[in-house]
């Protein structure tokens, strides 16, 4: 019964568990921070666009990330572009940090 129960509910914890928030963790304790000054700083991005600077700061290929997004390549490479406009527009102290990838 207890073996069940434990089973059960690892199963249950495992399903509710999100990996790109884990990713997002790895990537703030390795990068300065980064996804959390990017989200203070620039609050009216939205998650996708969040998601997609995760994997370029967690240092994944364009290919990888369109994979990952279900999306074309020329899609992410568009979507960086604008990123990119929108942080160099912004008036964040970290910039220079969040346009390095």
């Amino acid at each position: 019964f207890f073996e069940d129960f434990y089973l059960n509910r690892k199963v249950k914890d495992l399903k509710n568990e999100d990996p790109y928030y884990k990713l997002e963790q790895c990537v703030n304790s390795c990068v300065q921070n980064i996804m959390r000054h990017l989200r203070e700083d620039i609050p009216n991005l939205t998650e996708i666009e969040y998601r997609q600077m995760c994997f370029h700061y967690a240092g994944l290929s364009v290919k990888t990330i369109s994979v990952l997004n279900n999306e074309t390549t020329a899609a992410i490479y568009k979507r960086r572009t604008r990123l990119k406009t929108k942080i160099e527009n912004s008036t964040s102290a970290y910039r220079r940090i969040l346009l390095d990838f």
